[in-house]
């Protein structure tokens, strides 16, 4: 390709200009990066905001689970008989002389003041299932929050399913508090601040459900928690009971110097004052309820009621005063019971609208609908082993094997694409007086060249969307944007070359467009390298990030094709070529563009509403899931395994 002296003037021209950008760039940067305030004061100013979102957020959580109107079950707790926990001498230290046994006891108003009494204040909290052990967690935390003093770390109720003992636990406490937490982004606490806020003390894990780890990777997980905390960092550990003691068994050591409580079933005396609490005529309605439950403390129905997430769900069930809730005493055997309530909890609850602070109405859903999309919800957590549900894993649930799913997202998003090239190219060929028939645009072999790179490529970018598992968010680095620059730049000189080798007539006598071409791919490019896992505050939030960072590469992209269009002379085929590569890399780095590929087949399908953020959201107010960061759970594991057998077993009978 012929350059001449001027063409090498606007190159230079060009990248003298790009260059002093940059360099100007990085300066800022550099000194964005080297703050004058002292780190430590940086690092307390963070504990401080980290602590007003967490007791916000917990607040509202503890209200959504109705931990806080009526008053919570006054549940129990005291140090277990079982053989999971260190000895008295190794828990209370060298002061406490010759210790034999470590008995503790209270009920859920004095968890947090046991805690700080403890000389490692490391604490494991176990139970049955439905116990009330994560119900605890929460309002340990809001108790050492309530009464923080200047300087006191702060608790982080964290859910452990996710965690791979392979990743070091602060690593991942790390990842988890920057995913969560805004406050903590590298961009206003700097690089690595949320893991000097761990390493440091000023973080006190609440680790939630241990025995929600894979049980072949519970041993594992154990032991690096103990490896962690020897050194007396304070921790909180919540697990089933009998699930941990196979744990400790399997690796023979006991968690540093944590004391383990174990807490106690709920007694009839206890679930009866729950039951009745608040309502209208609540002694005549419970009555046949609580004599059964004083008459038989060992009968079915005490067994059934022995656990708060089971007297939550009966109160929830018969709250309606045309509910008779005496049709409980008539059932002989627990597990019955629990059956009957788990399965009448959301009809009850979708049976009207929830309370909401904006005194709107939200829209109400068929019980019998809501229950089939929670299912399947359910069924997607209990596929993936986990207890969160992220918006951007949805395209999991979607029912074919991924390499079906790959080759079907990548028609959707070629269909799209050449579709967009298609109208756009005929657009311009009639704004510019071209006169070319539609019918001689598609016969044009020009065309199909385009076509034959668009099917590669789209291909790969839907098979390689699938790999990409984190929303994004427009976050430019300046040597990310050098480097897909550069890399730009070249792909454009390869490109003019491909032309004059497959395409004859003039040469491009204008390289200053490649150049521009390659600097506008380059920066769309640079967006997707330098956009990193977002600042996960709420599931639009982090939808609405993502969508941003993915239009924003994609824009660049098309405006890099458009320049193309500029350089050959050939208005129609820089505005196609535009329109398919912004669509494609719009595609490939969007988990907005697989969430609605996903909805939209699960929706055809019948298995998830068509606006299932709204479906969410409603859900979280009802109460029935529980949100922490961008990420949705159930109010209990116990409801999610239910509803996860109730979609199998649909699923089956179709």
């Amino acid at each position: 390709m012929p350059f001449s002296l001027d063409t090498g003037d606007q190159i230079a021209s060009m990248v003298s200009a790009v260059l002093a950008v940059v360099a100007v760039w990085l300066a800022l940067a550099a000194r964005r990066r080297s703050p004058d305030a002292d780190p430590d004061a940086l690092l307390d100013q963070a504990a401080r905001r980290l602590a007003l979102r967490v007791r916000q957020q917990w607040d509202q959580e503890a209200g959504n689970r109705g931990l806080l109107h009526p008053e919570p079950i006054a549940v129990r707790w005291s140090s277990t008989p079982r053989p999971v926990g260190a000895a008295a001498a190794e828990i209370l230290g060298p002061g406490a002389g010759r210790a034999i046994r470590l008995k503790l006891a209270g009920d859920v108003t004095t968890v947090a003041a046991t805690w700080r009494q403890l000389p490692a204040r490391q604490l494991v909290i176990i139970g049955a299932p439905g116990s009330g052990k994560t119900s605890l967690a929460v309002l340990l935390v809001r108790q050492l929050l309530a009464d923080r003093s200047v300087g006191d770390p702060v608790p982080v109720l964290l859910n452990m399913s996710a965690w791979d003992p392979a990743v070091h636990v602060d690593v991942w406490l790390a990842r988890r508090l920057v995913e969560i937490y805004p406050e903590l982004s590298p961009r206003r606490l700097g690089p690595g601040g949320a893991g000097l806020l761990i390493s440091s003390g000023r973080v006190v894990p609440v680790l939630d459900g241990l025995d929600e780890i894979p049980a072949d990777l519970r041993a594992s997980a154990l032991t690096a928690l103990t490896q962690v905390v020897a050194g007396d960092r304070p921790l909180v550990l919540t697990c089933r009971a009998v699930e941990f003691e196979e744990i400790v068994q399997a690796t023979g050591v006991p968690l540093a110097r944590a004391a383990v409580v174990e807490v106690e079933p709920v007694t009839g005396a206890q679930a009866a004052t729950y039951l009745r609490a608040g309502q209208i005529d609540s002694e005549r309605r419970w009555a046949p309820v609580t004599a059964t439950l004083a008459a038989e403390p060992s009968g079915a129905l005490a067994a059934a009621l022995g656990t708060p997430l089971m007297v939550y769900l009966a109160r929830t069930v018969y709250a309606d005063g045309r509910a008779d809730p005496r049709e409980l005493a008539a059932f002989t055997d627990p597990g019955a019971i629990e059956e009957h309530l788990l399965a009448a909890y959301l009809p009850t609850v979708y049976g009207g609208p929830p309370a909401r602070s904006d005194g709107r109405r939200p829209r109400p859903y068929p019980p019998e609908k809501a229950v089939r999309w929670l299912g399947v919800l359910a069924r997607h957590l209990r596929d993936r082993r986990a207890s969160e549900f992220a918006w951007w894993r949805l395209v999991d649930a979607v029912p074919a094997p991924g390499l079906v799913v790959a080759a079907v997202w990548a028609l959707w998003i070629g269909l799209l694409s050449t579709s967009l090239v298609l109208v756009v190219s005929v657009a311009v060929r009639v704004a510019t007086s071209d006169g070319l028939a539609t019918g001689a645009l598609i016969a044009d072999e020009r065309w199909w060249a385009v076509l034959g790179v668009a099917a590669g490529t789209v291909f790969s970018a839907g098979w390689g969307a699938l790999l990409i598992k984190v929303p994004l968010r427009v976050r430019v680095q300046p040597r990310w944007l050098v480097g897909a620059a550069t890399a730009g730049v070249l792909g454009a000189v390869l490109l003019a070359w491909v032309r004059d080798l497959l395409w004859t007539g003039p040469t491009v006598t204008r390289p200053a467009y490649l150049l521009i071409f390659g600097l506008a791919l380059g920066l769309g490019l640079g967006v997707v390298a330098a956009a990193g896992p977002s600042e996960l505050l709420s599931p639009r939030q982090s939808m609405r990030d993502d969508r941003g960072a993915a239009l924003a590469a994609g824009l660049c992209s098309a405006g890099g094709g458009l320049v193309v269009g500029a350089a050959f002379n050939e208005p129609w085929i820089g505005a196609g070529f535009g329109v398919y590569l912004g669509v494609s890399i719009t595609a490939y780095i969007s988990s907005w563009g697989r969430y609605l590929f996903a909805l939209a087949v699960l929706a055809t399908l019948g298995r998830l509403p068509v606006r299932l953020f709204r479906f969410l959201e409603d859900a979280h107010a009802r109460g029935v899931l529980r949100q922490v960061g961008a990420e949705y759970q159930f109010r209990h594991l116990r409801l999610q395994e239910h509803l996860a057998g109730q979609s199998v077993a649909q699923t089956s009978r179709r």
